[in-house]
């Protein structure tokens, strides 16, 4: 007759395996690529992992200094605004979407701010000029339409957008002019 005991005895091994394949797959997913807290927690549940060894598994390794949101924070910040060229309002929008905390956001945004100013004015020119390059044609309405929704999308507010758009179209016109002097 198997007693409790014995049953117990028997599912210790396997709940330590589970507990270590949800934990493996916690780290997978983080060397694949950085994650908030909220973000791991979310796709592990997903992927249909026990929801006490998902709690046991961010516990683990947020006591390893392998899952932090104030330093994935930082990261996507810098990537986000430096890399992309996406604002820093849009950025805070998506960490926010991603779980982190807004003391995060905050603090990742002054800790950008620190190592070098944050000119969203030329961030928002860098993307126009980028962008123009696949659009073509500027002085048509399709094509400035198309430049302010991209802009907007990555998250610039309206006098950044029509500062960058009216450079680059006199700096067009000026080309244009150049161009055509024999």
């Amino acid at each position: 007759m198997i007693t409790g005991a014995d049953d117990e005895m028997r599912s210790a091994p396997q709940r330590a395996a589970r507990s270590q394949r949800t934990y493996d797959r916690a780290v997978a997913m983080l060397a694949a690529q950085p994650r908030s807290v909220a973000d791991l927690r979310r796709r592990l549940k997903r992927s249909e992992e026990d929801p006490l060894l998902v709690e046991d598994a961010i516990t683990r390794l947020t006591e390893r200094g392998l899952l932090d949101d104030a330093v994935y924070a930082r990261l996507y910040m810098r990537s986000s605004v430096v890399g992309k060229g996406i604002s820093v309002r849009r950025t805070r929008q998506v960490l926010a979407k991603r779980g982190v905390a807004s003391q995060h956001a905050d603090a990742a945004i002054a800790a950008l701010r620190d190592e070098a100013p944050v000119d969203e004015e030329a961030n928002a020119l860098r993307a126009a000029r980028k962008k123009l390059r696949t659009l073509g044609v500027t002085d048509t309405d399709a094509s400035r339409r198309r430049l302010y929704g991209y802009l907007a999308r990555r998250g610039y507010d309206s006098d950044h957008i029509r500062r960058a758009m009216t450079e680059l179209l006199a700096a067009a016109a000026e080309q244009g002019d150049s161009d055509s002097t024999p």
